[in-house]
């Protein structure tokens, strides 16, 4: 049995020994990610995520968290860059 580490997950890699089949795997545990609606703001998404564009391109982001806007004044889409206040937007 050999592991590696990718990015603080641990994927464990078996060697199949004769055609033997492994009943009990080892299922790999991913972080939670949590969106939080803000009031009169951003979605708040704490966790990692990916983003993609419309035509299927990845849109860089941080790791942990990210503000997406949801008001749609933001100059920064998707991410929120604080149109909301000057918009005053309500939700």
């Amino acid at each position: 049995m050999r592991n590696l580490d990718i990015g603080g997950r641990i994927i464990i890699f078996r060697k199949c020994i004769n055609r033997a089949s492994y009943n009990n795997r080892k299922e790999m545990i991913m972080p939670k990610t949590v969106v939080q609606t803000l009031k009169n703001g951003p979605y708040l998404v704490n966790g990692e995520i990916e983003i993609k564009d419309a035509e299927g391109n990845i849109i860089p982001c941080k790791k942990d968290a990210n503000a997406l806007c949801r008001c749609g004044g933001s100059a920064g889409k998707p991410f929120c860059d604080g149109a909301h206040v000057k918009a005053n937007f309500k939700a």
